[in-house]
């Protein structure tokens, strides 16, 4: 997760900053619960909330939170006043939880790396009240890693919040936050167009560290993909060797059937080590390539393990019922292996 790896890399430097992270969303808003930010003392960010009047307002708080080295529960309403002038046309409400991050929270944060890298679950925990503002890495074996050290009580509330997916509560006096890591697997998604922009974005909600690859350097933009590694290659003949294992899923989606037939070899040379294969398009398109693998020697058994077309059959049209139904179809295969 490219936050995380920032994150650690300012914090061994010695610099604090404002960890900002979307907790709350009703309606349309640019971008979905879970979606993290970075804010730098001097304004500067990495990452993005989507833009427009929700991550200005985001980055105007960040200095005086770092500086008071305190946390703060941001609304804006982007039905009402808070949109006016804006030019983004979403119509919700989101709250962003803005929080002071100080070197002395390097710990936590590299206890968290090492679960990610493992491929372990884990939660980042945030508690906030008057007095109160705790940053808690709780780990897989329920262990609460947080410098200094939380009373047994507000543990005890860390390890309730432990579970699959972002969410919060409050009482009358703390307010908790807890975001989940990455646990369903690793994920490379060939192409960064509209439809994979939207997959890498609901693949990450539900836990995927996913990797976008295109040979476009406009398309790879950080301000599209912030939560997900950027792979630019010089075509698709020149992939680069990536690490493949039982917990990786391959999804092509391309500009053409030229990039995807390059993806497709990549990833069959790879097959019987990857979790998941699969191509975007008709079944006509499939048929076609299918036939070409045939010709080439692929046996039966290896085009059977390939998904295309991929997505559960809901009727998808756009981007994003698209990006819902691959989401879900990988959720029951990833849920049948558990």
């Amino acid at each position: 997760m490219q936050i995380i790896q920032s994150a650690i890399a300012l914090l061994e430097a010695g610099e604090p900053f404002a960890l900002a992270t979307i907790v709350e969303q009703q309606g349309s808003t640019p971008r979905g619960i879970g979606t993290q930010m970075i804010i730098r003392p001097d304004g500067r960010i990495i990452g993005t909330l989507g833009g427009g009047s929700s991550e200005a307002q985001t980055i105007a708080r960040g200095p005086d939170i770092i500086a008071q080295d305190t946390a703060y529960l941001l609304t804006v309403n982007m039905t009402g006043d808070d949109a006016a002038g804006s030019d983004m046309i979403c119509g919700g409400i989101i709250r962003i939880l803005i929080q002071s991050i100080q070197p002395r929270h390097l710990p936590t944060f590299q206890k968290l790396r090492i679960a990610e890298t493992l491929r372990q679950k884990g939660w980042l925990v945030t508690l906030m009240g008057n007095q109160t503002h705790a940053l808690v890495f709780v780990d897989e074996q329920k262990q609460c890693h947080s410098v200094p050290s939380l009373s047994d009580s507000l543990q005890s509330l860390c390890l309730d919040a432990t579970r699959s997916s972002m969410h919060s509560q409050q009482t009358p006096e703390l307010s908790l936050y807890a975001r989940p890591l990455s646990t369903q697997g690793r994920m490379y998604i060939f192409g960064a167009g509209h439809v994979a922009l939207d997959t890498a974005t609901v693949c990450n909600l539900i836990g995927f560290e996913t990797t976008v690859l295109d040979d476009r350097q406009e398309f790879l933009d950080p301000r599209r993909f912030p939560e997900s590694n950027c792979i630019l290659v010089p075509d698709f003949d020149h992939i680069p060797d990536l690490p493949v294992d039982a917990n990786t899923y391959i999804i092509i989606m391309t500009r053409g059937h030229l990039g995807d037939k390059q993806c497709l070899d990549w990833a069959l040379a790879r097959d019987d080590r990857a979790a998941y294969i699969g191509m975007i398009g008709s079944l006509h398109k499939r048929n076609i390539m299918y036939d070409r693998l045939r010709q080439a020697g692929v046996s039966e058994d290896r085009l059977a393990r390939l998904h295309a077309p991929i997505g559960l059959p809901i009727s998808a049209q756009t981007p994003a019922e698209i990006a819902i139904s691959i989401a879900a179809e990988l959720i029951q295969i990833y849920n049948k292996k558990a």
